[in-house]
């Protein structure tokens, strides 16, 4: 069961529930336990329910319902009982080409902790990463699982980042499209994943458990030709 979590009013037309900031495998169970007892009673007005980090925003309506009445809907729902399940989300592998063009900032990585870039990569490439959101851009993963020994404090500065950069900081992100970014690019995945064309239109989806693959350059251009055929 899940206990009543905080509301806040996100413009005039959405409403916004959390679970407090941590960001941890407990949290994500309670914000889609949430979000799928309110898709289950099929409010009225209701455009959609996006899920966060710690969080769940309901977008509606402002003519058919409100945020009022979609909180006192929330209270109602955890009154009653709101089961919380073991995330299941689906296996995913990113194929990754890691340093030299793909990821300028390995040989900093690597610097940083003491450790060679092939060590970098071994032990980014053990952990088994969990996607707790999609924000920030269009089909962005935000991923837990980074280990410990690979966290680093963000860029002075952000720099322009390449689509399928992946990037570490505190945790792991892909970037989908080409923007700045503070994070430090360590390599670059062919995968696409954001394709507003296709039926799956984001290749990852919260609660998703992701495995890092390395590819050299040549299973890279083979990868990127498929992805755009």
């Amino acid at each position: 069961m899940i206990e009543l979590p905080a509301t806040r009013s996100v413009g005039d037309a959405a409403i916004m529930f959390t679970f407090g900031n941590e960001m941890s495998l407990g949290v994500m169970a309670r914000t889609h336990a949430l979000a799928r007892a309110i898709e289950a009673t099929q409010p009225p007005g209701v455009r959609a329910t996006v899920l966060g980090r710690s969080s769940v925003t309901v977008y509606f309506d402002a003519l058919v319902t409100s945020g009022d009445e979609l909180s006192a809907l929330v209270s109602r729902l955890v009154d009653t009982g709101i089961e919380v399940r073991q995330l299941v989300g689906r296996h995913r592998e990113i194929a990754t080409a890691y340093g030299g063009k793909y990821g300028a900032d390995l040989p900093r990585v690597a610097a940083y902790h003491g450790i060679s870039e092939e060590e970098v990569v071994r032990i980014q490439t053990s952990s088994e990463y969990v996607v707790s959101a999609l924000g920030a851009a269009p089909g962005l993963p935000q991923m837990m699982g980074l280990p410990p020994q690979l966290a680093m404090r963000r860029k002075p500065r952000p720099e322009l980042t390449e689509v399928g950069s992946v990037l570490i900081a505190s945790q792991s992100v892909v970037f989908p499209i080409r923007a700045p970014s503070g994070w430090w690019c360590i390599g670059r995945t062919p995968t696409r994943l954001f394709d507003p064309t296709s039926s799956d239109v984001t290749y990852l989806l919260p609660g998703d458990r992701v495995r890092f693959v390395p590819i050299n350059e040549g299973e890279f251009a083979t990868r990127a030709r498929a992805e755009r055929a």
